[in-house]
């Protein structure tokens, strides 16, 4: 018992003293804090330098010299891996794959296979209703009514990703309707796409330059749909309210 009483002092003063100055509350104090508890319930230890890293940071009015470059350290690689998913991974992947599809659909109409330019356009337009119906599970309380008005009129252009990218820039985080019409894009228009261009190159008689293009489309939806998949597998909460931002 006297050696959990100071012990519980302690901590009582180190917090009205956090309260004090300032630090306990503010925003990167939250941030930290959160980001120490994530750790936490993925199984990180006490040990865990990350970890106490996070700790010290929040918790501390001094912030030496080293404690300085590990926060800088994780701001960067966590605004780099942001930035990566949002216009890497999700933008340019998404209108390179609508790109290839338009150009097969034009080498499909040239060679007289409209039977395969209406199951790709098929392909699209299922996409395009799976995010129209997704919108009424992933807009969140808070955006605001233009946001909405926004996507709804940018969805038949195929432009929503481009400006779901930008909101979600300026916001800081991915919005769950920008991975909704990633994994629509992925799963039932790249699907769809695969399977026919998988018969084209097989069965029919195209062209050399044809074909590489065929073959460059194939791969990067079958890349598109791995990808989809994969991050069901993420702990964020997603399309739904399940777990996955898929």
């Amino acid at each position: 018992m006297s050696a959990v009483g100071p012990e519980r002092n302690a901590t009582r003063h180190k917090s009205a003293t956090m309260q004090a100055s300032g630090v306990e509350g503010s925003p990167m104090y939250e941030l930290l804090k959160g980001d120490a508890t994530e750790l936490e319930m993925a199984g990180s230890t006490a040990e865990d330098p990350l970890l106490n890293t996070l700790r010290d940071i929040a918790a501390g009015e001094d912030r030496p010299y080293d404690q300085q470059l590990k926060l800088f350290w994780l701001f960067a690689k966590d605004k780099s891996q942001f930035l990566v998913e949002i216009w890497l991974l999700v933008f340019v992947a998404y209108y390179v794959d609508v790109a290839l599809d338009i150009k097969m659909m034009t080498t499909f109409y040239h060679y007289g296979d409209i039977n395969f330019v209406a199951a790709t356009l098929v392909g699209i337009g299922t996409g395009v209703l799976f995010t129209l119906v997704e919108m009424t599970n992933c807009l969140q309380p808070n955006d605001p009514s233009w946001m909405t008005l926004v996507v709804g009129f940018l969805l038949p252009f195929q432009l929503h990703v481009l400006f779901l990218c930008g909101y979600s820039t300026i916001q800081g985080h991915p919005h769950p309707l920008l991975h909704s019409s990633k994994l629509a894009e992925s799963a039932i228009e790249g699907t769809m796409s695969a399977l026919v261009q998988t018969y084209a190159l097989i069965f029919r008689s195209l062209e050399w330059e044809d074909l590489k293009v065929g073959y460059i489309s194939l791969g990067s939806s079958f890349a598109s749909i791995g990808w989809a998949f994969t991050q069901f597998d993420r702990r964020e909460k997603g399309m739904s309210g399940l777990p996955g931002v898929a």
